[in-house]
């Protein structure tokens, strides 16, 4: 059975959760013809499509699920040289340049960084709660990674609203549900201001090395004979995937929570529970839901056979929810003795960030309910990104 993307779109970026169990049971490899793309729902079918060498993450040789919009040429060859970070990649290339931010990303960095984003939460908190209702999302869900991200590489203060500004029009063109006129236009805004700024900084860097980010990378670089149009499609990863998750899991954690009243009392009651909370309310509500794949030769995945050059898409948001795997999946339980949830990904590809990504939840949620312990969401200002890929809000008012 095919499915209407019409139809099922709406229902993915408002709520995909029902359609996802129906998936499961009735079509989890389902065929939609709009984007001829496979949809993968069951957690052991994603996970395979995650680790199997037969989907590969390198579309050089076939085409992809979000094809880009028409550019002009000179567009269209800053969009392929955003194209060449790790995500998309595989074998050698894709060692080559997840090398690049490996050290940077360990679980000792992190917890070095702890005191600093605690600061940088208290800072914004006491920013946003000056105000009797304030947006979540613009003044502390959003701003909270990209500052992080930004003092990582070595970035200036006054440069943060840009980056903002520039990861959202990332993202719509990105996005394949977004009209392709609007995808243009948002890739037009952002495309080569984006690619001349860190050109700029890469400069800076070679004339005044620093201790940052940016200037280990050059030196990795230099090392495994990197050029400057892979290092800056590292660089834009970077800043696109260091905003958009983190920021996507704070506003759907607080949603999450503020629906079930009785998870919220017990991080108030038990600040110990945090960490193992942050990797539920990962698995609950994903901020990536879904991650595409090539396949490389001809396969099999169930009853459903995929030809070669296939896209498959698969669905981390559904995996997470398969009850043959997490038990009352559609309850957040703090107490599970095992969370094997794919937020993150799973294999050579798994998120590099995941560290940073972890502590900074953490610590944003720690210190905003720590705050406003009775923290209320005005849920009619709700407004959610127009994407299935990745699922967070656009605006979401709040006030204790």
């Amino acid at each position: 059975m095919e499915l209407d993307l019409a139809t099922v779109a709406p229902q993915l970026v408002k709520d995909p959760y029902p359609l996802y169990a129906i998936l499961r049971e009735t079509q989890p490899v389902a065929w939609i013809p709009e984007l001829e793309i496979f949809l993968v729902t069951r957690y052991a079918d994603v996970r395979r499509v995650l680790s199997d060498p037969v989907f590969s993450s390198d579309f050089r040789d076939g085409r992809s699920a979000m094809p880009d919009p028409p550019l002009p040429p000179r567009l269209a060859q800053i969009s392929v040289e955003f194209s060449k970070d790790m995500l998309r990649s595989e074998g050698e290339d894709h060692r080559r340049r997840r090398s690049l931010v490996a050290h940077a990303f360990t679980p000792r960095v992190a917890r070095d960084l702890a005191p600093r984003i605690e600061k940088l939460v208290q800072e914004l908190l006491d920013g946003a709660f000056a105000a009797d209702r304030f947006d979540l999302i613009g003044e502390f869900a959003h701003a909270l990674p990209i500052y992080v991200i930004g003092e990582l590489l070595g970035l200036p203060p006054r440069d943060r609203r840009q980056m903002r500004a520039w990861s959202d029009d990332l993202m719509l063109y990105y996005d394949p549900l977004i009209p392709v006129e609007d995808r243009s236009a948002a890739f037009e805004r952002c495309g080569e201001p984006l690619r001349d700024y860190f050109a700029a900084q890469f400069s800076e860097r070679k004339r005044q090395p620093r201790e940052d980010l940016l200037s280990g990378m050059l030196r990795a670089a230099a090392e495994e004979r990197i050029g400057e149009d892979e290092l800056l499609a590292q660089c834009v990863l970077l800043m696109l995937a260091g905003h958009e998750t983190t920021s996507n899991l704070i506003g759907n954690a607080v949603l999450a929570l503020d629906s079930q009243s009785e998870a919220r009392e017990t991080l108030n009651r038990e600040p110990a529970v945090f960490p193992a909370a942050v990797e539920e309310l990962l698995r609950f509500d994903s901020p990536v839901q879904m991650m595409q794949r090539q396949v490389t030769a001809a396969t099999r995945i169930g009853e459903v056979d995929i030809p070669k050059t296939s896209v498959v898409i698969a669905g981390f948001g559904a995996a997470n929810r398969d009850p043959e795997i997490f038990s009352n999946p559609d309850q957040l339980c703090f107490d599970r003795e095992e969370n094997p949830h794919l937020a993150f990904g799973h294999g050579v590809h798994f998120c590099a960030g995941s560290h940073l990504a972890r502590l900074e939840a953490r610590l944003a949620l720690a210190g905003l309910y720590a705050r406003a312990p009775e923290l209320s969401v005005h849920r009619e200002s709700l407004v959610r990104k127009p994407s299935v890929f990745l699922r967070g809000l656009s605006r979401l008012e709040v006030s204790e």
